[in-house]
């Protein structure tokens, strides 16, 4: 009887402990996937932005950076299948640091690719130089118009663009401020004083050979002459 008894409870640990196992390993599979549709979800999100890149016409060539990725996940794979239960092994491509860090580094990438398109694309006008041309009254209206303009241009850049009308965007307002600067014209400033005005607000500025009595005369007239200093290079 006693026997009995002990083969009985001696069966039941043994059942309680495959369960207690099985819980395990089931625990660890719902784990896995969780960190499964984690990657997929970020490798998504990677693909996406590259692709919307390269629509846009951008080189980009990101096959150094996925060479560990994609050997780890072949590893893994044959691994699987040998023994599916080798999933559930921690391993180097269900690292969520591993796909995190890749993200992070196409994404500043792209970043600095999307700030060159930017500065390439926009007219070479500064606040400084609008500033100053907004002080002429005849001038004012078109100025800030180039102020709202650059203000919007510049809060862009600072923007990681998630589509295709985001570059689209950039372009038309370049094109709006090349408009706006080549109309900025007066009757009343002559025409050699105001080419002094766009390229002496620039960043290049303007030769000093270039600056004549007549400029001089017209800057003290209107008082613009304490707006106006010398800088070498």
């Amino acid at each position: 009887m006693i026997v009995n008894r002990i083969e009985q409870i001696t069966k039941e640990i043994e059942e309680l402990q495959k369960k207690k196992e099985l819980s395990n390993q089931t625990t660890k599979f719902v784990q896995r996937n969780d960190e499964l549709s984690f990657i997929f979800n970020e490798l998504e999100k990677v693909l996406d932005i590259i692709m919307l890149f390269r629509e846009i016409g951008f080189n980009i060539d990101v096959r150094e950076k996925f060479k560990g990725f994609k050997s780890s996940f072949f590893t893994m794979k044959e691994n699987w299948e040998k023994d599916e239960n080798s999933i559930i092994t921690q391993n180097q491509f269900t690292s969520r640091n591993n796909i995190k860090n890749i993200h992070n580094e196409i994404f500043q990438d792209l970043f600095t690719m999307w700030k060159n398109f930017v500065d390439e694309k926009k007219p070479n006008l500064n606040f400084e130089q609008l500033n100053i041309l907004e002080k002429i009254p005849e001038l004012e209206t078109k100025v800030k118009e180039l102020k709202d303009c650059l203000e919007t241009i510049n809060r862009q850049k600072e923007t990681f663009p998630i589509k295709v009308e985001d570059f689209d965007l950039i372009l038309s307002i370049s094109n709006d401020m090349t408009q706006l600067w080549n109309q900025l014209s007066s009757e009343k400033i002559p025409d050699e004083v105001l080419n002094f005005l766009k390229k002496a607000g620039s960043y290049e500025g303007i030769k000093l050979s270039e600056i004549n009595a007549n400029i001089l005369m017209w800057l003290s007239e209107h008082s613009l002459t304490q707006l106006c200093q010398v800088r070498f290079k």
